[in-house]
């Protein structure tokens, strides 16, 4: 398991996370949310009342991504879930399920790869930006 530098996890409810889990750096889970309704001023709602609070659990091989949100409306994170950078999670998702997006949608599932799959997959070629700027031509530029 890996929880990244500067990652906030909010332990207002209790949080469980399975092994293999990565939460990227600067990423946060939120186990509690307050209430917006009325026309009280809010801390005066939240000072009588309180916070709203529940405990999250995140199976195992769950990642989280750079600078991604889990709300304390997503309480169950299934084995293999994926939540893309920057993404806000709002509602819990299926097992191997690939998550983005503000506010975060299903975009992909995971799936095995069969043995050639994996090995096209490694061997792409690097972007090369010298190559793409075709600076072998330019004789007289020093990079």
């Amino acid at each position: 398991m890996v929880i990244s530098r500067f990652s906030i996890l909010d332990n207002t409810g209790n949080i469980h996370i399975g092994p293999w889990c990565m939460i990227g750096a600067r990423a946060r889970i939120y186990t509690h949310d307050h209430c917006h309704q009325g026309h009280e001023p809010l801390l005066a709602t939240q000072e009588r009342h309180g916070v709203l609070w529940q405990d999250k659990y995140l199976g195992k091989d769950v990642w989280i991504h750079e600078n991604a949100i889990v709300l304390y409306q997503a309480s169950i994170l299934p084995d293999g879930f994926v939540l893309g950078a920057g993404s806000v999670l709002t509602k819990n998702p299926g097992a191997y399920e690939i998550w983005g997006g503000v506010p975060a949608r299903k975009i992909a599932d995971r799936r095995d790869l069969s043995p050639t799959e994996i090995t096209a997959f490694f061997e792409k070629p690097a972007f090369n930006l010298k190559e793409y700027l075709h600076l072998d031509e330019l004789k007289d530029t020093k990079f």
